[in-house]
């Protein structure tokens, strides 16, 4: 049989070498149709190891986690707009009507080091966490994004989720995945 990881860090660095194989493999598909060809994605992943969660990405797709009443994003945007509200240059209502909304900074297949962002914590009974693509928050406010996640089931929340983003003609397509977790036992070494 295949044997997991061992560990929380090797974990991590067996999913990072996964995504730099495709970074690869991008880049050298791209090449091959043409030098002016980029083939690139952006990509967020999460990961549970014993009590542990670990958030890695690349681009605007976002994990949000929901602890309480508290729903916060755990991913920072890899985008122009998220670089110009960093240094407030614009607004968060600017930030949405921005000619540059679509530019991100960093994606897997655009750049021939692939450069990745991680953040993890600790997971706590009744935690939720939500990955989208940016169809999803191009249309449907974090607040409201919360207020699903925080009321129905993980499926149902999906579901209302992307049918919200599509009803409200969403220009870009929507990927939404929502975990919820129960109670937490972790076995002693």
């Amino acid at each position: 049989g295949v044997s997991g990881p061992a560990d929380a860090q090797g974990f991590r660095q067996e999913v990072m070498t996964v995504l730099e194989g495709v970074n690869r493999r991008l880049r050298e598909v791209a090449t091959a149709a043409g030098t002016d060809r980029i083939i690139a994605s952006t990509v967020v992943c999460l990961l549970f190891f014993e009590g542990n969660y670990c958030c890695i990405w690349a681009g605007d797709s976002r994990i949000y986690r929901l602890r309480g009443d508290r729903f916060e994003p755990v991913t920072h945007d890899h985008s122009e707009v998220q670089s110009l509200l960093d240094l407030g240059l614009i607004t968060a209502e600017e930030a949405r009507q921005h000619p540059n909304a679509n530019v991100i900074t960093r994606a897997v297949g655009a750049e021939d080091t692939l450069s990745l962002d991680v953040v993890d914590g600790t997971i706590e009974p009744g935690d939720a966490f939500l990955l989208c693509s940016d169809g999803l928050t191009k249309v449907v406010e974090d607040w409201e994004i919360g207020a699903v996640l925080g009321s129905l089931p993980a499926e149902e929340a999906v579901r209302r989720l992307i049918r919200t983003a599509l009803d409200r003609g969403g220009p870009d397509n929507v990927s939404v995945v929502a975990v919820k977790i129960g109670g937490i036992s972790v076995s002693p070494d």
